[in-house]
């Protein structure tokens, strides 16, 4: 609703014509509040005329069954790990099982994720609509500010369009651009939830992206493109504690189990999470580092490449996840919590 009456009200999009198509926009499922955000100005046009197509109801039974995967068979399995790491007494985390916690919250996160914007993408497809992708191998950022390019892109543009741009943006000079960025970010975590440790990974954010914009990023744009992508991702991953502990006590207990003061080190420790079904999803997960956009062929709603192995590969995905489902229990999406 306040996409609506920002996006008019600047003159981006005209005025509903109808009372069912402003309705049709609000309660518009494919893209509830997690993501795809989708405003008005977008989406006006096919609100009006949709294109339904057999090649659009083919990528979008693509794009479900991909999600469902990520989120069933990835995610899900990656949790039966994480849960119990993160459930350890506060003082209870080696160092091997700390950074095993939080580089695989990370990996189940994305998938998680990454999974609901898909079957959100394909369901859209397959009602006759076309969203906005929200992420584009995040992963594999050489910054945090390309990071926030390519994390939630959907969000990213919300608060850049809605709030960092009227605020001034970066126009005033690099120490207004970085308390700009500051101000957004405190608010971008309030949107994850009213708790401390909301704010605190908002401002942990906040104040990476100040830095690379008074200085650290220059130094950042001179280190080779493998130090950058580490860069990047230590200073995703390590904010994923605050995101994922119960309260800021225990992000800073493992914080420090992953500066190498937590208990004593032991291989069997993490033996004793690492089944071979975790390891399994962990490395599928970690093919994200990998340049996949180039590697594989796009795909075409026209003539797409193997047709019939694409339709293998979904039926044996819906049959999976059938099963998964029935045996298993009710596993939300993570970003339903916020």
């Amino acid at each position: 609703a306040l996409s609506y009456l920002i996006d008019v009200y600047r003159g981006k999009a005209p005025p509903a014509r109808k009372l069912q198509d402003l309705a049709l926009y609000i309660l518009l499922f494919p893209q509830l509040i997690a993501g795809p955000i989708v405003r008005f100005s977008t989406l006006h046009r096919q609100i009006g005329r949709r294109w339904v197509t057999l090649g659009r109801v083919r990528i979008g039974i693509e794009l479900l069954c991909l999600g469902l995967m990520q989120k069933l068979l990835i995610a899900d399995t990656l949790a039966r790990a994480v849960d119990p790491i993160f459930a350890l007494p506060t003082a209870a985390p080696t160092p091997s099982v700390a950074w095993m916690g939080a580089v695989l919250y990370t990996l189940q996160l994305y998938m998680d994720f990454s999974g609901y914007s898909h079957m959100a993408l394909g369901l859209a497809l397959m009602l006759g609509f076309r969203f906005p992708r929200n992420f584009n191998f995040p992963l594999r950022a050489t910054s945090v500010t390309d990071f926030w390019r390519r994390w939630h892109i959907s969000l990213s543009r919300w608060f850049r369009d809605y709030l960092y741009i009227p605020l001034g943006g970066s126009r005033g000079g690099a120490a207004r651009t970085a308390f700009n960025l500051m101000l957004v970010f405190l608010l971008c975590g309030l949107w994850h939830g009213a708790t401390w440790n909301a704010l605190a990974w908002g401002a942990y954010n906040g104040l990476f992206l100040g830095l690379e914009r008074v200085g650290l990023g220059r130094v950042v744009d001179r280190l080779p493109l493998v130090g950058q992508r580490t860069y990047a991702l230590l200073v995703f991953i390590t904010g994923l504690v605050i995101f994922r502990s119960a309260d800021l006590g225990q992000a800073g207990a493992i914080w420090a189990a992953m500066a190498g003061f937590g208990g004593t080190d032991a291989l069997t420790s993490v033996v004793r999470f690492a089944a071979p079904s975790i390891a399994a999803a962990a490395v599928i997960a970690m093919t994200s580092l990998l340049p996949l956009k180039q590697m594989l062929p796009a795909a075409s709603f026209a003539t797409p490449r193997w047709p019939g192995l694409r339709a293998l590969a979904c039926l044996l995905a819906l049959l999976t996840a059938a099963m998964l489902l029935a045996h298993g229990s009710y596993s939300p999406f993570l970003y339903f919590r916020f």
